[in-house]
């Protein structure tokens, strides 16, 4: 995800530890698409 949004020219504006437990979040199934879409939307930098 970081790359995608790096390539098309975001940047995450959130600790790493913070990333890597919401990729954790994701991968077990805790994280809804709705939820992970409100937080990237709320930790991107254009």
């Amino acid at each position: 995800m970081y790359n995608f949004l790096s390539i098309n020219g975001y940047e995450l504006e959130a600790e790493s530890e913070v990333i890597i437990d919401i990729m954790l979040k994701v991968a077990e199934k805790k994280l809804t698409k709705k939820q992970l879409s409100k937080w990237i939307k709320e930790n991107v930098l254009i």
